[in-house]
């Protein structure tokens, strides 16, 4: 079957169904009405009508005080402040004995994780202000990583 009697089958196919959906800038004459001066009026319209939607979707029209999250209050600098550090010491002691003329091996340790025992911030609060008032849990950690845990474990590999 040649592909390009497949294709014009196909493009008349779809054409037929968007023309009876009532889709006139889709329909039959899309190649006719492409170079119409009418057509790109059409879309100059739909592309403003899109814009001035958009901006009255996106803008504080009612002066209510909610910020986009990507907006920040003035007097706010860009990239305001930097996370608490995180100290984060692991460690695992091993020992190996051979068992049946090195035939296998037996295998016990144990595993510290966070050994420190520091507190690490996992999420950090960045809401700056509500009301008009700067916040005193701003820069705080919400959330914090595990504390200090042990880990036992044996393993036999043959």
């Amino acid at each position: 079957m040649p592909t390009a009697g497949w294709d014009e089958l196909t493009r008349n196919n779809m054409l037929q169904g968007l023309t009876r959906f009532g889709l006139p800038l889709l329909g039959k004459e899309l190649l006719e009405q492409a170079a119409r001066k009418r057509t790109y009026v059409v879309r100059v319209l739909y592309a403003t009508l899109l814009f001035c939607a958009s901006f009255l979707f996106f803008y504080d029209t009612l002066r209510t005080g909610a910020y986009p999250i990507s907006a920040r209050p003035f007097g706010l600098p860009r990239n305001p402040f930097f996370s608490p550090p995180i100290t984060d010491v692991d460690l695992r002691v091993m020992k190996t004995f051979p068992v049946r003329n090195n035939r296998a091996v037996l295998q016990v340790g144990i595993e510290a994780f966070n050994l420190a025992n520091h507190t690490n911030p996992a999420r950090v609060s960045q809401i700056y202000a509500a009301g008009g008032q700067r916040l005193g849990s701003y820069g705080q950690s919400i959330e914090t990583l595990n504390a200090r845990q042990l880990q036992f474990m044996i393993q036999f590999e043959y």
